[in-house]
């Protein structure tokens, strides 16, 4: 017999003993949602008696559901089993629904399911397809996957999504709606179904035949739900639909921590519960055993400044009083990335292992000099989620041209950057670059080809005319010009995520300032790429940078909150709208309970955006809504 009630506390022992019916657990950070998980999964099987088989847990990842039914068999031991229960993402359990009645919507059962890439190889086809007099600017395969996924998971129709959202490609709607008939119709002939088509399809299922709708809501007498506030409407729907015989769902989430929007996530799900289910139960796990208490109050503090949430104050279980946290304000980016390796190195010095220090930030780019100050003392780091900044291939594309001005021999640099031309393939990139090599680089413009194609000797015209423009110019101008004459149009082109990657390549500009020669660009460049590989992750106990996407979920004894400068932390982009500036506060909040022991909060004064005429001088809303008495300052100047 498990002993509840030693192993829980009070605001956990109510969940796993009274949450039978609708119920609602809002688990703040660090409160130990997924022990509670676990607990409430070995009461339903062993004090309640309910069949593996009847239990459904719904989670966000394989590895969690995994884990989770783990600590269940050991908790329960020999006498019960957990195998039949059915536990995964939502793209398993629909899977599973899917393969049995498929054939209702014209799939075979046997249906083979394609990845993204996949998925966008079926969709430039089509788009060939139909785009054949090439228009210009028409959208790429990565641009209507994601329009298709972000329909798919909001319920809201392509066009008007397109109609609201992407002006700039309103007026290609009818060769778009004939891609998006195209793909759809080949897709179903070839018995292929997308990631999106998991849940959609099996939606449509539950939604449109009773008798699957009853066969499934049955079974299942108890679901649970584990990170809710993550869950898109589509998702929600799919689970109203599962317990609307039995009425057993339990859902667990923070809204304080639902930062996923841009996946089709939608906070509306958790906030919009009780009103739902007007008899739904509403537990709170407020007890955190994560932070001090310093930490705690200032991330209670911050997140009350959101209108839109449920009422909680999280409450620390260590008693013992850390240090407040520290807000450092710097007049430079520069500044911040010297000070934040000078405090890891002085960490280190105290015996703090790597591992347990985190650097975190909005966006990847905001790494990008702070990889340099590392670098240059030795300290070893990973990039958690994403590659370093200087190993990008839109930032290494762009560098390709000053690597060429640099050394006209540099074959890598030529390579990468001929083949971004249309008509020159790799072989004619190797011809191009025989005859280049040797040369003075503004001496080019004199060589002459007879055997290219239109296409290509054209493209030799235009990287001519770029190396005679740019040869005079500053670095920081000379990457201007190859941005604005030919470059965001190939992003745009050939990049899913093109608006991610033009901050980088804005950012980048800014590194471009701290230049004037390419031999220091390109030997900071050199130390930061070559820096300590050939490790594997398990052998390296190193330093964490990554941004707060990623590190949800995650916890380290000295966390550095870097870049908390209004238009870059929150976002630009988030401040026009109140919605996007509660997620940029949620995404703060999430920052801030990543901090067991230490938390560090650094403030650039001064950014940078070449589209605003450069510099910009901008306080952060963030720090100045924060209790003064919650943290110690330190002005950097």
């Amino acid at each position: 017999m498990i002993d509840y009630e030693t192993s829980l506390n009070d605001e956990q022992l109510k969940v796993v003993f009274e949450s039978d019916g609708y119920a609602l657990v809002l688990a703040g950070a660090g409160s130990g949602k997924t022990r509670t998980l676990v607990y409430r999964v070995a009461y339903l099987l062993e004090r309640k008696g309910v069949q593996p088989s009847e239990i459904l847990l719904l989670t966000f990842t394989i590895k969690a559901a995994k884990e989770m039914l783990s600590r269940v068999n050991e908790l329960l031991g020999s006498n019960f089993s957990t195998s039949s229960i059915w536990g995964g993402t939502f793209h398993h359990i629909c899977n599973r629904i899917l393969r049995k009645f498929a054939p209702r919507l014209g799939y075979p059962q046997n249906y083979v399911i394609i990845d993204d890439e996949d998925t966008k190889a079926i969709l430039a086809q089509c788009i060939r397809d139909v785009n054949k007099d090439k228009l210009k600017s028409f959208p790429n395969a990565g641009f209507f996957s994601y329009l298709k996924g972000i329909s798919a998971n909001t319920l809201v129709p392509w066009e008007d999504i397109l109609r609201n959202d992407f002006e700039e490609y309103a007026q290609f709607f009818y060769p778009i709606k004939d891609v998006f008939s195209l793909y759809y119709e080949r897709k179903k002939e070839a018995g292929l179904v997308d990631f999106d088509d998991l849940l959609l399809l099996t939606y449509r299922l539950l939604r449109d035949f009773s008798d699957i709708r009853c066969f499934y809501g049955e079974k299942f007498r108890y679901i649970l739900v584990d990170e809710y506030q993550d869950t898109s409407k589509l998702q929600a729907c799919i689970v109203d639909y599962l317990a609307s015989a039995h009425n057993n769902l339990l859902v667990v989430g923070d809204d304080a921590q639902s930062i996923y929007s841009f996946r089709g996530a939608t906070v509306e799900n958790i906030l919009s519960f009780p009103q739902r289910y007007p008899n739904a139960k509403v537990f709170y796990l407020n007890k955190n055993y994560r932070s001090t208490p310093e930490v705690v109050y200032l991330a209670n503090a911050s997140i009350e400044n959101n209108v839109r949430g449920f009422q909680k104050q999280l409450m620390a279980v260590f008693e013992d009083r850390g240090e407040d946290p520290l807000v450092v304000r710097f007049g430079s980016a520069e500044d911040e990335a010297r000070f934040i390796a000078e405090q890891i190195e002085l960490f280190l010095d105290e015996g703090v292992p790597a591992s347990e220090i985190a650097v975190l930030f909005r966006a990847s780019y905001h790494s990008a000099k702070l990889e340099l100050s590392l670098a240059h003392r030795g300290l070893d780091y990973i990039m958690r989620g994403g590659i370093r900044f200087f190993e990008q291939a839109h930032i290494k594309d762009v560098l390709a041209y000053l690597r060429v001005l640099y050394n006209p021999k540099d074959a890598v640099a030529w390579q990468r950057l001929l083949c971004m031309y249309p008509g020159i393939g790799p072989q004619t990139a190797r011809k191009l670059f025989l005859a280049f090599s040797g040369r003075d680089i503004f001496e080019i413009e004199a060589v002459k080809f007879g055997s290219l194609s239109k296409k290509a000797q054209k493209a030799v015209d235009r990287i001519k005319d770029m190396f005679c423009s740019i040869r005079d110019l500053s670095l920081y101008d000379a990457c201007r010009y190859v941005l604005e004459n030919g470059y965001w149009d190939y992003l745009r082109d050939n990049f899913d995520d093109y608006v991610e990657r033009q901050e980088d390549l804005i950012y980048l500009l800014e590194f471009l300032k701290g230049y004037s020669d390419l031999e220091a660009l390109f030997s900071d460049i050199g130390i930061t790429e070559n820096f300590r590989k050939g490790f594997s992750l398990e052998e390296r106990n190193c330093i964490v940078l990554s941004t707060i996407h990623q590190a949800k979920g995650l916890e380290w004894q000295v966390v550095f909150v870097m870049g908390v400068v209004d238009g870059q932390f929150p976002h630009s982009k988030s401040l026009k709208i109140d919605s996007g500036i509660e997620e940029e506060r949620r995404l703060f909040y999430v920052a801030l309970t990543r901090a067991k022991k230490h938390l560090i909060i650094t403030a650039p004064s001064v950014g940078f955006d070449y589209r605003f005429n450069g510099y910009f001088s901008r306080n952060s809303s963030f720090i100045d809504e924060l209790p003064r008495d919650g943290y110690r300052e330190l002005v950097m100047a």
